[in-house]
């Protein structure tokens, strides 16, 4: 009798100890999610996913949910059109060179991702948009806030304002006889700048395709 409760009693430990391994690897491999307690994302600029084991608020976790529900749908291919209108793509610059482009603006420590430069040209008028693709939609609203202060600061209040069209805010400035757009979709920001003798009709073009 005794022997039957003592084998009795091991069986049980080893079936609880084999229950904790199994729902610590199930748990670390991100299988399942305790409710409220972990939050889960996933990263597609940078191709990796994680779990945070860190605990929120319910207000907070369901700001970050929101976030990420944003950032899966931020992801989608960019597509240059080779003609907008009477204007053609002259050339594109991206990578390494974009970058540092990009950089001598907005400084080394900006969150770019990836940054392109198509540059369109007719008989009398050119088109330079620049696509800064953020990490993150959080960080390229920050990015976007530090823009609109700089604007602030260094422009006149007659050569800048903004206006929304499809509820996003168009912002605009006139600087060294061009007229520019910027905005910022989802985690990326656009910067059209355009010389024109009717630049708003020019900017809807383009705004069509950006």
């Amino acid at each position: 009798m005794r022997r039957q409760i003592f084998l009795t009693s091991i069986l049980s430990l080893l079936l609880i100890g084999l229950g904790f391994v199994l729902g610590h690897y199930y748990a670390s491999s991100g299988s399942f999610l305790r409710k409220g307690s972990y939050v889960a994302w996933t990263a597609p600029s940078l191709f990796w996913s994680r779990v945070e084991t860190v605990e929120y608020p319910p207000l907070l976790t369901a700001e970050i949910i929101e976030v990420d529900r944003w950032e899966r749908e931020a992801k989608v291919e960019l597509h240059f059109p080779a003609r907008v209108g009477r204007l053609h793509m002259d050339k594109l610059i991206s990578g390494k060179e974009a970058m540092e482009h990009a950089q001598r603006i907005h400084g080394n420590d900006a969150p770019l991702v990836r940054v392109f430069i198509p540059y369109y040209t007719s008989n009398d008028e050119q088109v330079t948009v620049w696509i800064f693709e953020i990490e993150t939609v959080f960080e390229a609203k920050r990015h976007m806030d530090k823009i609109n202060e700089r604007m602030a600061e260094t422009q006149d209040e007659d050569k800048c304002g903004s206006f929304y069209l499809q509820d996003v805010e168009i912002n605009y400035l006139q600087s060294y006889n061009m007229n520019n757009y910027y905005y910022r979709k989802d985690n990326k920001i656009y910067w059209i700048s355009l010389k024109s003798p009717d630049p708003i009709p020019l900017f809807l073009r383009f705004y069509e395709h950006f």
